[in-house]
């Protein structure tokens, strides 16, 4: 599987047993060229050979070529995550198959490409050729996976082979808008003068505007609209910039979307949800607050029927121990028959069930399912 924090695993200069051969007493010979440059010369069979050493190493004959773990990946395929070039290259001496396919579709390209190994790829590209624009099975290539990761070395290098900027992943997303959605503001930068078109939109409806502003990066945010990205986009979904950051809980970005548009901070989704209701679905607390700060009216309430403290009721007991300070109405009934004292009880949030208690809700509420607090507890 890939590396999903992105981290680039540094390149190995270990010679030392594989990390996943088996105990054993057999011995071998291992090809070790240590730390390469981009500029080293590591053919391995023939030519001149650079910072090579013969090492005495256990257990790497004993290492099959061909066997798979339970993702599909070869022992050459975990060398490529690592970035190890010299493992690599024993295992390709003895037979592996430079082509495998493990089994989320990757290949050794797309999983160097994913660590940001540069070395490898560059190895990899001289000696057993790959296609560059291989998709594995999310539709991801090695460019988009080099771009989701921040790895601008290996972006750079790819598009110089005429990787394609324009392919989308099954996200819907290409290289630029990885490097957007994944706040990598210096690379987004370089691949905007990739004759690429920042006011693109997606066929989700999304632009890179609310790709930033989804993941909650402001400053990227920011070099977008200050480069002529349409801030007011709405996606096909029917959302906008502020939808997203008050869904997500970007509490710092909203505030600095309100402070530039603060007239649709009462504005409805498609569900009936307001800004507030957004957040207080998903117990955002800070987003909350932030926007009854800024005015934002609590007396909404959506097509179910919830308001803002029935909806913080059932995810955040904290969150509905503020609200109960605010003046909102305690006594909302949603359309499934449930009230906050309810809602509490199923969560388990028995201070809030206490503090509603001593504001005067029925406790005895009944829902639609013919359930109260005391059977729901």
């Amino acid at each position: 599987m890939l590396n999903s924090t992105g981290a680039n695993a540094p390149q190995s200069s270990r010679v030392g047993p594989p990390i996943d051969a088996p105990l054993s007493k057999e011995t071998g010979t291992y090809l070790s060229t240590g730390n390469l440059s981009e500029n080293d010369d590591c053919h391995f069979q023939g030519g001149a050979q650079r910072s090579v050493t013969m090492v005495h190493t256990p257990n790497l004959l004993a290492v099959d070529p061909a066997r798979q773990d339970s993702e599909g990946n070869t022992p050459l395929c975990l060398a490529a995550q690592a970035g190890d070039l010299a493992r690599a290259q024993q295992l390709i001496h003895r037979g592996a198959d430079v082509h495998h396919i493990n089994l989320d579709g990757d290949n050794a390209l797309t999983l160097a490409a994913a660590g940001g190994h540069l070395t490898f790829i560059k190895w990899l590209d001289s000696h057993c050729p790959q296609p560059v624009n291989h998709e594995n099975y999310y539709g991801d290539t090695a460019l988009t996976l080099a771009a989701r990761h921040g790895h601008q070395p290996v972006v750079q290098w790819l598009v110089s082979r005429d990787a394609s900027l324009t392919h989308f992943n099954d996200q819907l997303k290409d290289a630029l808008a990885e490097a957007v959605a994944n706040g990598h503001l210096t690379l987004a930068q370089w691949l905007s003068f990739q004759d690429t078109d920042l006011s693109r939109v997606y066929p989700d409806g999304n632009n890179l505007f609310l790709h930033a502003v989804s993941a909650g990066h402001q400053s990227m945010a920011q070099w977008l609209e200050d480069s002529g990205v349409n801030s007011q986009q709405i996606n096909e979904s029917g959302d906008n910039a502020l939808t997203l950051a008050a869904r997500h809980g970007h509490h710092h970005l909203l505030a600095w979307l309100l402070g530039k548009n603060a007239a649709d901070i009462d504005q409805i989704s498609r569900n009936g949800d307001s800004l507030l209701l957004m957040a207080a679905r998903q117990g955002h607390g800070q987003t909350v607050k932030l926007l009854v700060q800024h005015g934002a009216d609590i007396g909404l309430v959506n097509y179910a029927g919830s308001n803002v403290l029935t909806l913080a009721a059932a995810c955040s007991e904290s969150l509905a121990l503020w609200l109960c300070k605010t003046g909102v109405n305690i006594h909302q009934i949603d359309f499934g028959g449930n009230n906050a004292f309810t809602l509490a009880a199923e969560s388990g949030f028995f201070q809030l069930m206490q503090t509603l208690e001593q504001h005067g809700i029925n406790i005895h509420q009944v829902n639609k399912n013919n359930d109260n607090a005391f059977t729901l507890v």
